[in-house]
């Protein structure tokens, strides 16, 4: 009777974490010594549990490292790529948080997300830039020049805009 109360506690206890190495050392346990049924039952269930969050857990986490080995869109990679790379890893990620994945691998994944949104950035003002040039619309064409300096495009790659600019004007 002894043992039946100390695998039922045992039983108990290990429900109530996620070490699944444990719950079912405790049914198998439980089973030994007769402990009830309904207990045992309610024992495996929440085991299955256990297992399908740590299935979905390593899901999200291959997903995530998945999409981490893609190469990283240059400069000259289509808008489209870029945000279908955006929006995968967005989804990833907050896959990742709802299953537990540890915050080392999301990290990762934040930084690189991160960096895909300065790229995307970057495009659209490089984007914006062309279209103002080609309205041939001085004060957009300024205004789109400095709003691609903000998203980090480099006075080298500024250079023949500015300089398109400067012919507008003398125009």
């Amino acid at each position: 009777e002894e043992a039946r109360a100390a695998a039922e506690h045992h039983l108990s206890e290990a429900c109530r974490h996620t070490d699944a190495e444990d719950l079912r050392a405790a049914i198998s346990r439980a089973r030994e010594v007769g402990v009830a049924n309904h207990a045992v039952d309610s024992a495996e269930a929440r085991l299955e549990q256990i297992l399908a969050e740590i299935a979905r857990r390593k899901a999200a986490s291959a997903r995530l490292k998945e999409l981490l080995k893609k190469p990283f869109p240059g400069t000259d990679a289509s808008a489209e790529s870029c945000q279908d790379q955006l929006k995968h890893l967005e989804e990833a990620i907050a896959q990742a948080n709802t299953c537990g994945v540890p915050q080392a691998e999301i990290k990762v994944a934040d930084e690189l997300l991160a960096a895909l949104k300065s790229l995307r950035k970057r495009q659209e003002a490089l984007k914006a830039i062309a279209s103002a040039l080609e309205s041939h619309n001085v004060e957009a064409v300024k205004a789109a020049l400095s709003e691609a300096k903000d998203c980090g495009v480099s006075d080298a790659e500024l250079a023949l805009s500015r300089q398109a600019l400067q012919d507008l004007v003398d125009a």
